[in-house]
């Protein structure tokens, strides 16, 4: 994971609540309260006093090495001196407030937010322990140095030590475990959503096959029929030559059908960022005649957000149907207008292809706008694949498509992009 350690707020607490953060799995911040006896209580006190009163002298040096830490160093640079000197302090009055009087739960609620808001950073849970270390390392050294006889003393802190320090990590590895236990969770939830959809798509598929090879196979059937019960030979033949654009009919649907499998099943393809105006102007010139013969104005803004994450063929094929049916469903009393935009969102990209032509009346075909070989207005060239799978290819890629449209006005095409990442 990538660390992210530029933007540190003056304490985790402004982030994260850790009360809701462990009801949500069922925990309670009570539940990290240690049942400590009296002579671990006392030797907490003896090696918290020990250590605040001997920290002056190795503070500097402590700092330097923290500083040159490939993780926390980063951190600290970004904090300014007052900022962490209020960071002390705050974990000052609440360890103290644990420690004297042993009001644990403000302590232990603040050290869980820690974690969780440092987990969100990239920071792992081992560059605590190597916190842990550090400090210690220090403590030990001034023991020897100014106490090396005193096997008691020595004893007795480095008890209070390990006793502090193991019940600070445990409440920050809580954190650390609820915040996998998230992941896991929302990695469940996008595979059950995604499987609700590859469910959904199954039986639309099998809507579709059902539906649109059921008509082609009965009208071949009905033919054959003619032909085997009829004895006109010349009768016959020109059943005969009925069959055939039947057929023709049948491999196409057949054709299409295989192509919008392939789409989904496509977990090869590629995404890379493209640039919405070139791959604008590389679909025009394929449709340049028509733009002539039409007069046909097409005005575009990529200004906001110019480029997307998405695979090149599925690009291509979304301005190829949408600039192709504004042009083929022109109003006859202007010329065509295409206008497109895009716009950023929180989520990625938002892309709207809008003309001013014949329009969709949604209130009678929105539920077959984007079905296979569904068409709303007479014209020789239309097959009612294009949005179908155009639909298909945004929807592989975990994107939106939908449209509003006035009839006698023109429609506005809109199709969302989601965040990706270039693979």
């Amino acid at each position: 994971m990538e660390r992210n350690t530029s933007n540190f707020g003056a304490h985790a607490g402004n982030t994260v609540d850790a009360s809701q953060l462990m009801n949500g799995f069922g925990l309670e911040i009570q539940s990290l309260v240690p049942e400590l006896t009296e002579k671990e209580q006392r030797n907490i006190i003896t090696y918290y006093e020990l250590n605040k009163a001997h920290a002056p002298e190795y503070q500097e040096e402590a700092l330097k090495e923290f500083q040159d830490h490939p993780v926390w160093g980063p951190i600290i640079s970004g904090m300014s001196m007052e900022m962490m000197e209020a960071q002390n302090k705050y974990n000052e009055l609440l360890q103290e407030a644990a420690i004297y009087k042993k009001d644990w739960l403000p302590y232990l609620k603040h050290l869980v937010e820690q974690g969780a808001v440092y987990a969100r950073m990239g920071v792992n849970f081992k560059d605590w322990v190597e916190v842990v270390l550090l400090a210690r390392k220090y403590f030990v050294r001034m023991l020897e140095k100014d106490h090396p006889t005193d096997a008691e003393m020595v004893l007795n802190c480095t008890q209070g030590m390990n006793h502090l320090t193991d019940i600070a990590l445990y409440a920050i590895g809580e954190s650390y475990v609820i915040e996998e236990k998230k992941k896991v969770e929302q990695k469940r939830q996008e595979y059950t959503h995604l499987l609700e959809v590859k469910n959904t798509q199954l039986v639309d598929f099998c809507n579709i096959v059902s539906h649109n090879l059921r008509a082609p196979l009965a009208n071949i059937m009905m033919l054959i029929d003619f032909i085997d019960h009829n004895d006109d030979e010349e009768e016959k033949k020109e059943v005969f030559t009925k069959i055939r654009p039947v057929v023709n009919h049948l491999s196409e649907v057949f054709n299409e059908l295989v192509e919008s499998v392939q789409v989904r099943q496509d977990t090869d393809v590629r995404s890379s960022k493209l640039e919405l105006e070139k791959f604008l102007k590389k679909t025009l010139q394929g449709f340049e005649a028509q733009i002539q013969s039409y007069k046909a104005d097409i005005k575009y803004d990529f200004t906001e957000a110019p480029e997307v994450i998405f695979p090149p063929k599925y690009l291509d094929s979304l301005f190829t149907n949408l600039i192709s049916n504004a042009l083929k469903y022109k109003s006859p009393d202007r010329k065509p207008v295409i206008t497109l935009k895009s716009e950023k969102t929180a989520d990625g990209v938002i892309l709207s292809v809008a003309d001013n032509g014949l329009g969709i009346d949604l209130n009678m075909h929105k539920h077959n706008l984007f079905k296979i070989r569904k068409v709303f207005h007479k014209h020789p060239d239309a097959k009612g694949f294009g949005l179908f799978m155009v639909k298909t290819q945004v929807e592989a890629m975990r994107g939106n498509i939908w449209v509003e449209s006035t009839p006698g006005t023109g429609s506005t095409f809109f199709v969302e992009f989601k965040n990706e990442t270039d693979v």
